[in-house]
């Protein structure tokens, strides 16, 4: 560790590596804990509410809305019968996996300093890891909405499914939108380059820059917390490896470019 990080750093270093283990530790916790919890509250009722059936919405309005106001009264029910197994399961195996993921990232740093991160080394590599970040995102949601179904936790007539098919839908979109906008922003990006790259003779554009990317790393974070309280352990990782995305993008996009390139490299 003392090769790693120097003085303040170092102490820095420990108390990460100390607040990671004890995040695996309360996600194994809790874990073990969600053994000794219910499913439901009142498992009889649960089983009665699931062979309920919605009224048909037909195609007047006053159908539709009745058939929207069972649903909504249904699962505010269902909700109430709720209990702890699952979400003590799946927030044990979110903070776990989370804890997981830090680890291997200091251990991936190890004998270097947090100073030296870099970006992927090529346009190509960066695309790639946004593209399968983004992708991803797809079978974990089917992944959570399968075990929702194997734990009995929706009806049979919910629209889960539906959306999740208009999910696939926007994640196919999205994927064309991001390599677009990815291939123009990265055109004339020469990788890799320090991952806290700030160019001095252009301070405003960095500065302008590095505040809309801290925005969007908020925004990334409040998604990856979301993910941790809402127990989607599976889109964890993904939110890591998202927020590396946006200081790896707003660090190609500081970095001063050496004046001796007149055209852009090749892709590569």
């Amino acid at each position: 560790m003392r090769g790693v990080f120097p003085g303040r750093d170092r102490r820095a270093l420990a108390a990460l590596l100390i607040l990671l283990i004890l995040l695996g530790l309360a996600g194994a916790g809790m874990m073990l804990w969600s053994r000794s919890m219910p499913a439901f509250t009142d498992p009889a009722a649960a089983e009665w509410m699931l062979a309920e059936e919605p009224p048909s919405p037909g195609s007047g309005e006053a159908g539709r809305r009745a058939h929207a106001e069972f649903k909504a009264e249904w699962f505010r029910r269902w909700h109430a019968l709720q209990g702890w197994r699952w979400p003590l399961l799946d927030g044990g195996r979110a903070l776990l996996l989370f804890s997981v993921c830090g680890l291997l990232g200091l251990a991936w740093l190890s004998g270097r300093s947090w100073r030296d991160l870099r970006t992927p080394s090529s346009r190509r590599a960066l695309l790639l890891l946004a593209a399968s970040v983004w992708c991803l995102q797809l079978p974990a949601a089917f992944w959570h909405h399968l075990e929702r179904l194997s734990r009995r936790l929706m009806p049979r007539w919910a629209d889960a499914a539906a959306l999740e098919v208009l999910l696939a839908v926007v994640v196919v979109l999205g994927l064309l939108i991001l390599l677009g906008m990815g291939w123009l922003l990265l055109r004339r990006a020469v990788l890799p380059v320090g991952l806290w790259a700030w160019d001095g003779t252009r301070p405003l554009r960095s500065g302008l820059l590095t505040a809309g990317f801290a925005m969007l790393g908020l925004l990334v974070l409040h998604d990856l917390l979301a993910q941790l309280v809402s127990g989607l352990y599976l889109k964890v990782p993904l939110g890591m490896a998202g927020f590396y995305l946006v200081l790896a993008g707003r660090a190609v996009l500081v970095a001063p470019r050496p004046a001796s390139l007149a055209s852009p490299p090749p892709m590569r």
